[in-house]
């Protein structure tokens, strides 16, 4: 069982980065019109949510760049994915402020930024225990 879900991961890490990958640029880039009124501080679900969609892009990310076919074309694909990951989170901070209602935030971009040098973190202890 654990084996044929790595060996899915892998088979569809293309497409569920891909997919992660416009999830995010969706979600942060709706007019604030659109989200929840909710009083948000700095430790609140709001950084929590960046912090786990980077998270979970990175972690795929390094998934797609390093198991996949695409392993062979990229020199160091986990430092990539995370660099990637990182640059996009602070793409889209940015992109916000040409978005009604919506504003460029430090403490979003950091919560992005540590969700993506975590995520490289567990993808590479993944891969240690159980593609090595």
């Amino acid at each position: 069982m654990e084996h044929n879900f790595i060996a899915r991961l892998i088979k569809l890490s293309k497409p569920l980065y891909i997919g992660w990958a416009l999830f995010i640029a969706i979600l942060t880039l709706l007019p604030g019109k659109l989200l929840p009124p909710i009083d948000w501080d700095f430790l609140s679900l709001d950084k929590f949510i960046h912090f786990s969609v980077f998270l979970i892009m990175a972690f795929l990310g390094g998934t797609s760049l390093k198991l996949s076919s695409w392993k062979d074309k990229i020199s160091n694909p986990t430092i990539i994915s995370m660099l990637i990951a990182i640059l996009y989170g602070t793409i889209l901070e940015y992109l916000q402020t040409l978005i009604p209602q919506r504003a460029f935030d430090y403490a979003d971009l950091t919560a992005n930024i540590s969700g993506s040098i975590i995520g490289i973190v567990i993808f590479m202890v993944f891969y240690k225990i159980f593609i090595k």
